[in-house]
């Protein structure tokens, strides 16, 4: 039979980092190493970052209407005063 279409379509706007240029190097690799993931797993397309990245201050329910995505993904990093490395991830639905 014909193989359906990707069900999901998602948006992984780009990381924020609270601190230096290296966090925030880490954080663009993370965004793209999540992308490059989530791209490869069956039904499901992934709006390409360039797009994200002029809604970066948008609300989420925005973003999705915007980019006709049904899920959006949206990070940070930051340093604790202790010195570690906290990755805050949320996922919202249309």
């Amino acid at each position: 039979g014909e193989l359906e279409g990707p069900t999901i379509r998602l948006v992984v706007m780009p990381f924020e980092a609270n601190a230096d240029e290296a966090l925030t190097a880490v954080a663009d690799g993370l965004t793209d190493g999540l992308i490059e993931t989530l791209a490869r797993q069956p039904r499901m397309a992934v709006i390409a970052r360039e797009s994200a990245e002029g809604l970066r201050d948008a609300p989420p329910e925005s973003v999705l209407q915007a980019l006709d995505a049904n899920r959006l993904v949206r990070g940070t990093l930051r340093v604790t005063p202790e010195g570690e490395l906290r990755v805050e991830i949320e996922m919202h639905r249309a």
